[in-house]
């Protein structure tokens, strides 16, 4: 393995520079934006409310009227890490902004951690850089904080090389400061995002077991350190861990909700989405179909299944592109690495890549998803995206057999990767561990690929540097950075245009506001899945019957009306404003003619109209 070199903390100096210059760009860009319809605004809502609280002296809140006719904060503040630094920031400017500056915050904090974490496990400066940038320039990264607005996923991210380094360390040294510093990770991560945590938790056992196996002398030593590390961890976590599993007894979560159908939706259709650039190939293969759509109609289900498959497919891409240069960076690294230390790891590291993308695969195997895709694709008319389609599957093919003709020298070694890959296409991974208690309830097995790939990959891309560079490592270093950031940049353009125009947002603050003219405590409906509906109660003093956004959280009482929605349901709960969208993509013209023929309009501008029950 290469040694660190002579620079002293070179790669530090590199991650911090590289990292403070790319998200002060990408603040330079997304900072002066307007408000988007995503979960931002929706986030923003929580902070106000208890913003408002403290600042009337009433302390926190525990109870709201403000939101689903009245609810707990209980599971709120289960995952409310993003509630400290939100208010803090939020002193010096405004709601939005200060969202946005602490998301850039923790994709900085990210780079950094992963950088130690990198460093730690390869002994390498250069090599714990590169780990770095790949994961800071990851579209995930972007998707997260600009594209879904997920801050509490955002916020998950720095934990990912952190709980990764502390336990390592808590490991190797034995000593009971690092099982507290791996106990205090843990509960933070856990009160950042309970879901996150878990499947980080997931992770580390598997780490925790491979260890096990591969330092059998010291297996007492980490079990005792397990111990502390996990008695400390109900200890520090306490807070957020009581607090949601009493509240959870007493809310809505999903019931009545196509669980089944989310998990269906989002979970991999194929492995085009990790090469599929910016969704190219998805935007030709839709492209094609739309164009040649036959006059009369499809002619069998299978035509139908098919093209139905065709438009699941943005689903996938472009938001789970693994890239293509880091893609190309692990195979080189598999293929060619020259260097026997750690190899063990690199193989371990490269395994837990391969669990992600398979359970991420939802409720079928890979295979069968894989081969809907490809039939879809062949099938119809779907122009380039069928090339697309040749030319990967043609190089995943040649790739198979290049590691085989290099690595499988051995009948050993045949059976090994031949029990791997029969594992990674065939066995419906997401299927069998959601029958363990808890992992049912996760939506999008996407969870499972999200974070872990972005950050098993980026772990990988370093051995690039210890594993096959033998010179000029810092010249490649740079070279790799230049060809990370130009496969990534399209992903920054949630950061450069959120699609909402500015009008919207205008006409969205006026409407509302125009509901402060009834001097009465009475309730609005929005009828949107747009999520900046949310700050209503702060623009009109109305508390809101019902969210898109953390409908979950409501009161069990409160879900079961909504789920049969009907006029006399609205005066039970004193809904007398029924906000609707009009500009909502998922708008019902329909419906919105019918509310037109029951209800008198109080308020009608471009993009809303309220009317009056």
């Amino acid at each position: 393995m290469t040694a660190n070199p002579p620079q002293g903390r070179i790669g530090l100096w590199l991650t911090l520079v590289v990292g403070f210059l790319y998200c002060l760009w990408l603040g330079a860009h997304w900072l002066p934006l307007p408000m988007s319809d995503r979960e931002l605004a929706a986030s923003a809502s929580r902070v106000w409310d208890v913003q408002q609280e403290l600042r009337a002296g009433h302390g926190v809140p525990w109870w709201t009227p403000n939101f689903m006719s009245g609810s707990s904060y209980g599971l709120n503040y289960a995952r409310g890490l993003y509630l400290v630094p939100w208010l803090l920031v939020a002193q010096f400017t405004d709601l939005i902004t200060a969202g946005k500056l602490i998301a850039l915050a923790a994709m900085f904090a990210s780079a950094v951690a992963m950088f130690c974490c990198a460093r730690y496990f390869l002994k390498n400066d250069w090599a714990a850089a590169l780990a770095a940038i790949v994961f800071l320039l990851h579209p995930q990264q972007l998707a997260r904080a600009a594209g879904s607005e997920h801050l509490t996923i955002v916020l998950a991210f720095p934990f990912w090389p952190l709980l990764w380094l502390t336990l390592a360390r808590a490991l190797d040294t034995g000593r009971l400061r690092d099982a507290l510093l791996c106990a205090l990770s843990g509960a933070f991560a856990w009160w950042a995002d309970n879901k996150q945590a878990l499947i980080i938790f997931v992770f580390l056992l598997f780490y925790l077991l491979y260890r096990l196996g591969t330092q059998r002398d010291a297996v007492k030593s980490a079990l005792r350190q397990c111990g502390l590390t996990g008695a400390a961890f109900l200890v520090l976590a306490a807070f957020p861990l009581v607090t949601g599993l009493t509240e959870a007894r007493h809310v809505k979560l999903f019931a009545g909700d196509p669980v089944v159908e989310w998990q269906k939706n989002y979970a991999f259709k194929s492995l085009l989405a990790l090469v599929d650039r910016n969704g190219a190939m998805t935007r030709q293969a839709i492209t094609g179909v739309q164009q040649h759509a036959p006059p009369a109609g499809v002619h069998s289900q299978t035509e139908f299944d098919q093209i139905r498959r065709i438009f699941s497919l943005p689903m996938d891409s472009p938001e789970k592109y693994a890239g293509v240069v880091a893609l190309a960076l692990v195979a080189v690294t598999a293929l060619f690495n020259r260097r026997r230390i750690n190899r063990r790891l690199f193989w371990f590291f490269l395994g837990l890549l391969l669990a992600s993308i398979a359970l991420a695969g939802g409720l079928s195997n890979l295979w069968e998803a894989n081969w809907q895709t490809f039939d879809a694709i062949f099938s119809l008319p779907t122009g380039v995206a069928q090339l697309g389609a040749f030319l990967a599957g043609g190089v995943a093919v040649a790739g198979l057999i290049l590691f085989a003709r290099r690595k499988l020298t051995t009948p050993r070694k045949w059976i090994i990767a031949g029990v791997i890959l029969g594992a990674f296409l065939f066995l419906p991974a997401f299927r069998l561990i959601s029958a363990l208690p808890y992992f049912g309830d996760i939506r999008a097995p996407f969870v499972f690929y999200d974070l872990p790939a972005t950050f098993l990959l980026a772990m990988l891309a370093g051995f690039f540097v210890t594993d096959v560079l033998t010179t000029r490592v810092p010249l490649w270093v740079a070279g790799m950075t230049v060809l990370l950031l130009l496969d990534y940049w399209p992903y920054q353009q949630p950061m450069k245009d959120n699609g909402v125009p500015a009008r919207t947002i205008q006409n969205l603050e006026a409407t509302y506001r125009s509901l402060r003219a009834d001097p009465e405590w009475v309730k609005t409906y929005a009828f949107s899945g747009r999520y900046f509906h949310l700050l209503g109660p702060m623009y009109s003093g109305k508390p809101q019957v019902w969210e898109a956004f953390y409908n979950w959280q409501a009161p069990a009482g409160m879900g079961q009306l909504n789920q049969n929605l009907t006029g006399a349901t609205l005066n039970l709960v004193g809904a007398r404003y029924l906000v609707f969208d009009k500009t909502d993509p998922g708008a019902n013209q329909q419906f919105l003619a019918q509310l037109r023929q029951v209800y008198p309009v109080f308020n009608e501008n471009e993009d809303f109209v309220v009317f009056r029950n």
